[in-house]
Formats: structure tokens, sequence, C-alpha cells
């Protein structure tokens, strides 16, 4: 994963701390920007959403890797719509624009036979978010599910602290080698 000639190997959105771009940073990749609040970027607002689509239209990004938001689109959501309401609306109102982003930047990427990498629980509503629908009708765009416990995800903190967290994921890409290293990491 290296990209040719002008742009970058990676973007992120909604990277938080920047993962992806660090791990890229030790190995040698270029990249471009993190659009996330830790960044001052909000994808709440129309100024920072034109930056951020005007940024992978007009760039050559070989993967963008998103992370959106999933607190109204996770299968923990269902419970809490029907408790907390007024509390989940407001939270969508939050995560719908930023799902909307990411999924024109998977369009874009998509039109210019780039590559997206998009990490969501499994199951997730946010794949009837527009423009999601779209994106997923593309042929080659893959939904691999897994299970973080395989990638080593653990609790951090507290009296369970260093015990595996199952977590079912999606790894959503636009291509099936994006998704490989997460193929078969399903646990009992």
């Amino acid at each position: 994963v290296n990209a040719r000639g002008p742009g970058v190997d990676l973007a992120e959105i909604c990277g938080g701390e920047a993962r992806a771009t660090q791990m890229g940073i030790r190995r040698k990749y270029t990249y471009g920007p993190n659009f996330d609040l830790v960044a001052n970027c909000d994808l709440c607002d129309p100024k920072d959403q034109r930056t951020c689509l005007n940024y992978f239209q007009h760039n050559k990004v070989l993967v963008a890797v998103m992370a959106p938001t999933c607190g109204p689109y996770g299968p923990m959501s269902h419970l809490n719509w029907s408790l907390h309401p007024e509390t989940m609306w407001a939270q969508y109102r939050l995560a719908q624009p930023v799902a909307q982003v990411c999924g024109k930047v998977a369009l874009i990427q998509l039109e210019k036979h780039l590559d997206f990498f998009r990490e969501q629980p499994n199951p997730s509503s946010m794949d009837q978010e527009v423009p999601w629908p779209e994106v997923l009708a593309y042929p080659n765009v893959v939904q691999v599910p897994y299970h973080r416990c395989r990638c080593g995800l653990r609790i951090r903190a507290g009296q369970h602290r260093g015990l595996y967290i199952k977590k079912p994921s999606t790894a959503t890409v636009s291509c099936a080698e994006l998704g490989q290293p997460f193929t078969n990491l399903l646990c009992n």
C-alpha cells in the first residue's frame, strides 16, 4: 500500500487520535489530514464538510480510513431508542451528517478508482443512511464481519482489565483485498 506518484497513502475521517496515520508513519506511508473533532474539524458544520469533500475530490488518497460514530446506528442503540428517544434523536442529529459525509467520500473514492475502509459495529443501520445504499451497490464493495477480540481488543480498566471484548464489527471496504486481514476473525 504505497501511493505511486502524486498523492497520499491514507487520510482519516473520524480517526480520533489518528491511530491509522500513526501506524502509517511507522511504515513510512504518506498521509493526509485527520478530519475529526480532535483536529478541530466538525463534520456537522457545512464549511468543514465542504473542506473534507473538497480534499478528497481534489487529491489522490489511496485509502480513506473512516470510523464514524456508531451511537444511533449500532445494535445497542435499539434499546436506547425505546428508552431514551429524545437523547437518541439528539445523537442522531450529530451522527447523520458525519455518516453522510463518509458515504460521499466513499463515492468519491470509488469514482476515482481509489479505496476506502469503514469500521462500524455489526449490525449497523448506517447502511440505510444516504448515500450508503449507493456505495454498497458497487459490485466491488465488500462487508467483512469480524470480532474485535480476534484483533486484540481488551478491557482497559477495572476488575476485568485485560479480558478480551468480543464486539462484533464490520469492515466495509472498496475491494476484497482491503478486507482480507479481517476475514475469518470470528470467535465461537
